[in-house]
């Protein structure tokens, strides 16, 4: 092998590496900080782009849901936003761009990061941006409120604490509803001992025009007045087991007597243990609801199957009551929200007529009807709310709705007054962004 000698070129070069390795390095420190810089102002600009990507989507969706034209849309979604993104914090300015069509809001955003590492190869800012859409698609929703007015609602103001939590409910949904409130509907059903199907049981509405068909047995031509004692209020008595449960489509007896077993042992007042709140049927009729919740008083007991089974009837396209949408019509929900604040109550004479003579049922039935009510409902796809309301329900009563409830999320136990206005109120902001879709 060729030795090196010292003085040669290759060792020339050997002993001045240290002076070659310095310049070269000293050429790499701009790239190596600017390398480094990357890492630090990249991984600054990807938490900037992520926040701003969360806080646009949460945005939107929020501003679309609280408000229908677009310059409300528009402030909503500022508003929103400047809570869910501090630019000034950040240190970074942005930039948001908000279009708003018929059934599309889409937000584009961006925010530019200042450098620091970077500047020093020139690169002073890095822009990040975001998008998102939100479709508004506008989904009819169909809502019973089936509501207790027995008489232990009559104790303490609580009956005045629910005509204000249902009156909120109405006010709530109308204003998310904007510009469409035909797309929302309400019916009130309040329930006691029984349930009052009022004139239209008779083929009339309450101004005494053609409602339709006439469902209600009218053996002795009954005419419909709560002004007198000798015509009849407008309860109606239960249909027997199975149909007790279901979206039965019958003709109603109002009460235990009827001419195909004249005499009977006991000639019953046609308007015994009948509370006069009577149904309000779906309707787009604000000013009507408010008028059916003011005029609600109580009495009677707790039948809350036959109050929820009513529920089911009004919601249903089918008669007695024709108002609600197909059961198959994607366009519109049907949700019902049951309060109580008893339990289950049989007496002498209710929806089922006199235990003495009729039947032979017990709270234990009366529990049992309401549970197969919900599921015929649930199974329908109705969507169940309930709540609880009052410090004197019982666990089988609270086991019972959390069961009838379409899951857990939708069961309330609200045992103050000011809890029942507050459920209330949740619910109908729950359901005014029901039709809001992302």
């Amino acid at each position: 092998m060729q030795s090196i000698k010292k003085g040669s070129v290759v060792m020339r070069f050997i002993g001045n590496r240290h002076a070659a390795v310095a310049a070269i390095f000293g050429l790499l420190i701009p790239v190596v900080i600017t390398a480094a810089g990357m890492g630090v102002d990249l991984t600054k600009a990807y938490m900037v782009r992520d926040q701003l990507a969360r806080a646009l989507d949460a945005s939107a969706l929020a501003a679309a849901s609280a408000s229908s034209d677009e310059q409300g849309i528009k402030d909503k979604f500022h508003q929103f936003f400047d809570k869910n993104f501090d630019a000034q914090s950040m240190g970074v300015s942005q930039n948001i761009d908000i279009v708003v069509t018929d059934d599309l809001v889409t937000v584009r955003a961006e925010a530019v990061v200042p450098t620091s590492l970077m500047y020093v190869a020139g690169f002073k800012e890095v822009t990040v941006a975001a998008y998102t859409e939100v479709k508004r698609e506008v989904r009819g929703i169909e809502v019973g409120l089936v509501l207790d007015v027995t008489g232990s609602m009559g104790s303490y103001g609580r009956i005045d604490t629910l005509k204000t939590a249902a009156n909120n409910f109405i006010d709530i949904l109308y204003e998310g509803a904007g510009d469409n409130p035909e797309g929302v509907k309400i019916a009130i059903i309040p329930y006691a001992t029984t349930v009052n199907v009022g004139p239209y049981g008779l083929g009339k509405d309450p101004d005494g025009f053609a409602y339709g068909t006439p469902f209600v047995n009218d053996y002795q031509h009954l005419t419909f007045n709560q002004g007198s004692k000798y015509a009849w209020w407008g309860c109606v008595l239960a249909q027997p087991y199975p149909d007790d449960t279901e979206d039965a489509d019958s003709t109603w007896r109002w009460d235990a007597y009827d001419a195909s077993d004249y005499p009977r042992k006991y000639p019953y007042d046609k308007n015994y243990n009948c509370n006069k709140s009577y149904i309000l049927p779906l309707s787009s009729n604000q000013d009507a609801m408010h008028a059916k919740i003011n005029s609600l008083y109580a009495n009677g007991y707790t039948l809350g199957n036959i109050g929820m089974v009513w529920g089911y009837r009004v919601l249903s396209p089918d008669e007695p009551f024709t108002e609600g949408a197909a059961w198959d019509d994607s366009d519109w929900k049907k949700i019902v929200i049951m309060m109580t604040d008893g339990n289950n109550t049989m007496t002498d004479y209710t929806a089922y007529g006199s235990r003495y003579y009729d039947h032979n049922l017990g709270v234990w039935d009366l529990n049992n009807r309401m549970g197969e009510v919900c599921e015929n409902m649930k199974q329908d796809g109705i969507i169940i709310y309930t709540v609880t309301f009052d410090q004197s329900i019982n666990q089988t009563t609270k086991d019972i709705f959390e069961d009838c409830a379409t899951d857990s999320s939708k069961y309330y136990d609200a045992p103050t007054q000011s809890e029942l206005i507050e459920v209330f109120e949740k619910i109908s902001r729950e359901l005014a962004n029901l039709h809001i879709q992302q």
